[in-house]
């Protein structure tokens, strides 16, 4: 029995990927080599969550809807680009900040060395003025008193007299000085703010962008988890399969052959996610087979554990009329397998009949897991 048939093409062997898409898409999961007058268990197909009775709830993976990968990533790429950008604006006002606040500390210390000079200035003067008063009041007292000649006094008064306008203007001068000195400390003190506002708003730009880029990788990451976890549903399948062969005693020398021949590399193994694990596919607790005088679908084995055990009212031998209002005569291992398959703690209505000629009772069976 070609037990991988699910991954051919007429073309041939198509890659890994596109095999677990076109499996994802389609719920045949009947292997040819166990036929309908087998006893079927379908939880030993859909060991690991693969198979067609799960297609009907997987089509609503959290990934399905979302950007692909790849816009995905270009995405983040250029979220990132813009960071790279917005990183080096911020830097170049750090920088300015710097170097205003190192102006701001040179004007400072300037404007101190000339607060300083300007009072050591006008001390002396004010020193050097009274100093010159007095003398020449105590020289022009005493050339009165004598009846000298005074005019080299008068000569002394007009250069005191030039050397306090000298002083005046030289005292006008610093005073402006340092007016524009305090004039450019406020315009450098402005523009410090300024600076600072601009590297507030870049920080929060920045940090609006960083949420926004994680949030796209986030969601990048968890597509990719999604697709791997998809791609284990088929390997469990498979492996499911295998096991379903071996224990009907089938000749797995095609399907050894075939792995070997098998030009595309196994997945790497990888852990389960629990997650994934609660979200199986389970049945009612019993196996079927095909009667083959009647062609009617049986009760063929209850297994321990399961919803059939628990409630008692199914029997071996019990033929399956109808799952959740379908009949099942002349529908295939497939199909119902498909119809009895399902979500743990999940719901079916099943029909059965004890004998051919007896009216179906119905059951409100839970699907649960099983032995």
């Amino acid at each position: 029995g070609q037990v991988r048939q699910h991954t051919q093409t007429s073309a041939g062997r198509m890659p890994y990927d596109q095999g677990v898409n076109s499996q994802l898409s389609t719920s045949s999961w009947d292997p040819s080599n166990v036929s309908d007058d087998d006893d079927v268990d379908p939880e030993e197909y859909y060991k690991g969550g693969g198979g067609g009775a799960r297609s009907s709830y997987t089509s609503g993976r959290p990934w399905q809807g979302t950007e692909n990968p790849g816009q995905a990533n270009q995405q983040i790429e250029e979220l990132k680009e813009k960071l790279e950008n917005t990183q080096a604006q911020l830097d170049d006002e750090r920088r300015k900040v710097q170097d205003l606040n190192a102006k701001l500390s040179s004007l400072q210390q300037e404007t101190e060395s000339l607060r300083k000079e300007n009072e050591r200035l006008l001390e002396w003067q004010r020193n050097e003025t009274a100093r010159q008063e007095k003398n020449n009041s105590e020289a022009l007292q005493a050339q009165i008193e004598s009846g000298e000649d005074n005019s080299h006094l008068q000569e002394s008064l007009k250069t005191e007299r030039s050397l306090r306008a000298a002083a005046e203007n030289e005292k006008e001068r610093m005073r402006k000085k340092l007016s524009d000195m305090q004039e450019d400390e406020a315009r450098l003190k402005s523009d410090l703010d300024a600076t600072r506002n601009e590297l507030l708003r870049s920080r929060q730009e920045f940090d609006r962008m960083r949420r926004e880029t994680d949030e796209i990788t986030s969601k990048y990451r968890r597509t990719c988890e999604d697709l791997h976890r998809s791609k284990l549903d088929v390997m469990d399948l498979e492996a499911a399969l295998r096991k379903l062969a071996q224990d009907e005693g089938s000749d797995l020398g095609s399907v050894t052959a075939k792995e070997s021949a098998d030009p595309t590399p196994a997945p790497p193994p990888s852990q389960e996610d629990p997650s994934t694990a609660a979200g199986r596919s389970v049945g009612l607790g019993f196996t079927f087979k095909r009667d083959s005088r009647t062609g009617n679908w049986q009760v063929n084995r209850i297994k321990e554990g399961g919803f059939a055990e628990k409630s008692g009212k199914i029997q071996t031998g019990y033929i399956i009329f109808s799952v959740d209002g379908k009949k099942c005569c002349g529908i295939s291992q497939a199909e119902l397998g498909s119809l009895i398959m399902g979500p743990e703690g999940s719901r079916a209505k099943v029909g059965f009949c004890v004998t051919e000629t007896d009216t179906p009772f119905f059951l409100e069976c839970e699907r649960m897991r099983s032995k």
